[in-house]
């Protein structure tokens, strides 16, 4: 997923019923790490921001320092708490290994609350 500022940013209207925040948005998903949990390459999953996610909630995390994700972008995974100054990020897809953080690398972490597919043929 990509964050915020990208340049091809669209509106992707939702219904008010389901999404009942105002501070919820849309992050397009690119990649099948979280296949296993039925997230799609091309959905977008909604989020809204979390300052205290549980562990096994599935989350968006932008933060510094994970491999093979450019600054600015973010990864989609569930996340798990190792202990006060630790987390671990783990995909839905088996033989991909968890993601362990520091906590004061994370810059944001946003829970997922829907997935929006569209597919036509």
């Amino acid at each position: 997923p990509i964050l915020a500022d990208d340049p091809d940013r669209e509106y992707l209207p939702l219904p008010a019923r389901y999404i009942r925040r105002e501070d919820a948005f849309a992050v397009k998903v690119r990649g099948d790490s979280m296949m296993g949990d039925g997230v799609l390459d091309g959905d977008y999953v909604v989020v809204v921001p979390t300052r205290d996610p549980k562990d096994g909630e599935m989350v968006v995390v932008l933060a510094e320092g994970i491999e093979g994700v450019e600054a600015g972008e973010t990864t989609i995974k569930r996340l798990w708490r190792e202990d006060d100054t630790a987390i671990r990020l783990e995909s839905s897809q088996s033989g991909i290994e968890p993601i362990i953080l520091r906590r004061d690398a994370i810059w944001a972490v946003y829970k997922v609350i829907g997935v929006v597919r569209w597919r036509i043929n």
